[in-house]
């Protein structure tokens, strides 16, 4: 690989961390205020606050993982891509569908 394939690469993971630190750190905010505040009667987390606590708990639970050569695709830009946003927004997706669920039947 090229240095400039690597600095180009280099950049591309800078970008997609400064993408999704506050993504997956929304996504917290909002599970937090939708299901975990409400359940143990506890106060919501400021969006600052659940960024941090996002990224804490991220280093602790999920150590660099080595997928094997049939787990990706062809480009890993697109793994990297589909990590940082099209998982966070599947995840909102799904929690504000059972958020919704439980406002119906409450």
């Amino acid at each position: 690989m090229s240095a400039a394939k690597k600095a180009t690469a280099v950049l591309i993971i800078i970008l997609l961390v400064v993408v999704a630190l506050p993504f997956w750190g929304f996504v917290l905010y909002a599970y937090w205020g939708w299901f975990i505040s409400p359940a143990l009667n506890i106060p919501e987390i400021t969006y600052p606050s659940a960024i941090g606590l996002w990224f804490s708990q991220s280093l602790l639970t999920h150590p660099i993982r080595h997928r094997q050569k049939k787990e990706k695709t062809e480009d890993p830009a697109v793994d990297l891509i589909n990590e940082a946003t099209l998982i966070p927004a599947l995840f909102l997706l799904f929690g504000f569908a059972i958020h919704t669920l439980i406002q119906a039947f409450s």
